[in-house]
């Protein structure tokens, strides 16, 4: 199993976790929609890594090459560098070849003209994908690193909501009034996830220097911060179904936190620190 699969594969249990919680406390249609799109986003991730292992391969070769860099940045920047210029000039000549190859017997052999033009249009998507992430890139670097987990939580929870009010666009066209407590729902949420996000920043980076336990509890830490903000954000979507209503949600509400906190810290903190 690759990293990106067993990231997918972690993405769909949080996603199963989510899910039981709301069948427990009778709010599966709060609920599901974010599931169903949580698991269709991961499902269409791994299904496209086993469409294009080349493809896959030649990121992974990348990644690991950014990540060396990454490490020889600190001693060597110059070094850094130049190692990252061979590895992608070495990259588009070996494109480069490819697609003349293809373009050479694209003229007597279809199954050659069909990749060719897959490969082409492949470039075209990558390259506009390339260009809005090195915007989002560029705006997450201007981001302090102690306000990044609150951006994190705040474009989730924002992206949850728009994805619901999705499905209340024909409403809101009949009722516009209701457009402005849309809006303000929208905003509240997003801050919610925001202030979520001070779980990290708060309480696990000070936790993470903790021998053995210190990136668990930054787990948890970072995971209670996010549920945290679910429990504020949800009865504002659905005020029939709040998230925690009585001592039994209680406990099921921390005992699902404290699972994915444990999952979560050791694979963002304990494999990075053993790494």
């Amino acid at each position: 199993m690759t990293k990106d699969v067993g990231r997918s594969v972690l993405y769909i249990l949080l996603a199963l976790g989510i899910l039981f919680l709301g069948m427990l406390n009778g709010r599966l249609a709060t609920t599901l929609p974010v599931v169903l799109l949580l698991i269709a986003w991961q499902v269409f991730a791994i299904v496209r890594s086993r469409r294009s292992r080349e493809s896959a391969t030649r990121a992974d070769r990348t990644a690991a090459v950014l990540r060396e860099a990454g490490a020889l940045e600190k001693t060597d920047p110059a070094a850094a560098r130049r190692m990252l210029d061979q590895h992608f000039s070495a990259e588009q000549q070996q494109h480069d070849r490819e697609i003349a190859e293809l373009q050479g017997k694209a003229q007597y052999d279809p199954g050659a003209a069909k990749e060719l033009d897959r490969r082409l249009r492949d470039d075209a998507r990558a390259e506009r994908s390339g260009q809005r992430m090195l915007a989002v890139a560029a705006f997450v670097q201007r981001t302090p690193g102690a306000l990044r987990p609150s951006l994190y939580g705040a474009a989730i929870l924002f992206a949850i909501v728009a994805f619901r009010m999705l499905f209340a666009v024909p409403l809101l066209i009949r009722h516009p009034a209701e457009i402005l407590n849309a809006v303000l729902l929208l905003i509240v949420v997003t801050a919610a996830g925001a202030v979520g996000g001070l779980g990290y920043t708060l309480v696990g980076r000070p936790l993470r220097p903790i021998p053995i336990v210190g990136p668990y509890l930054a787990g948890m830490a970072s995971v209670g911060g996010y549920m945290a903000a679910l429990a504020v954000a949800i009865p504002l979507i659905d005020p029939t179904h709040p998230l925690i209503s009585d001592r039994s949600d209680v406990i099921v509400f921390a005992a699902v936190t404290a699972f994915f906190g444990l999952i979560f810290g050791h694979w963002a903190f304990r494999k990075r620190a053993a790494a």
